[in-house]
């Protein structure tokens, strides 16, 4: 069994869109790959589109681009 990393976002992943309010929950980087498909929370119109958080309510960054097979989340 491997030991989780305290720097790592832990999954789930939630993801609650600022204008509607709807949440997305996503299991793991692949359910975030096969189902966001583009994402990058650098980018300052993803970044105001979206609140992003970890399993332990941390604020997280993310990168997702499907056409690349990229998933990159990360403590803020």
């Amino acid at each position: 069994m491997s030991k989780a990393v305290p720097d790592e976002p832990k999954f789930p992943i939630q993801l609650v869109w600022i204008e509607s309010g709807d949440v997305e929950t996503y299991e793991d980087a692949r359910d975030l790959l096969c189902n966001l498909e583009e994402f990058d929370s650098n980018d300052p119109v993803d970044r105001n589109a979206a609140r992003l958080t970890d399993a332990l309510g941390r604020h997280i960054s993310l990168v997702v681009r499907i056409y690349d097979d990229l998933c990159e989340c990360k403590l803020e």
